[in-house]
């Protein structure tokens, strides 16, 4: 896992979290800010991704956070993705709200502030057992753009 930092501006981030009808949907339009990022990720990693056909990106809020999984679906619904994206939009003085990835022999937590505006970007999936990862609960405001990515064949 690599990050980006300053990703987007403070202003990206405020856009993002002032349209609550894009909270927790799945957006499979590329445009504005989301496809400002992954050009920015393709010129970081070489990458080239296909933004046509499973490809999507959403703004999430969920204090209950995520268990354990790998971003390939907890019942292999998401196979195709291959590369995924976290961008914490929201100032991160919440408590708790910890990303955690699993490493062979121990676990590691993504610093909120470097997290903050910038882009944490990895390969997670179940077949390599790759990036295992979990939000824990929290309280106050979390708000992440999330983009999940297949590659171009």
């Amino acid at each position: 896992m690599n990050i980006i930092s300053n990703i987007i501006t403070k202003q990206d981030a405020k856009t993002l979290m002032s349209n609550e009808d894009m909270f927790c949907r799945k957006i499979k339009v590329f445009d504005g800010i989301a496809l400002d990022v992954v050009k920015k990720i393709r010129v970081a990693t070489n990458i080239k991704f296909n933004l046509k056909d499973n490809s999507y990106w959403k703004v999430e809020k969920r204090p209950n956070g995520h268990n354990w999984h790998y971003d390939t679906g907890t019942n292999d619904h998401m196979t195709w993705c291959d590369y995924s994206v976290s961008i914490l939009l929201s100032d991160p003085n919440f408590k708790g709200g910890d990303m955690i990835f699993k490493l062979d022999k121990s676990n590691y937590t993504v610093d909120k502030k470097e997290h903050y505006l910038s882009a944490l970007h990895y390969r997670s999936n179940k077949k390599e057992k790759l990036n295992k990862h979990m939000v824990t609960k929290h309280n106050g405001e979390r708000i992440v753009l999330l983009l999940f990515l297949e590659y171009q064949k």
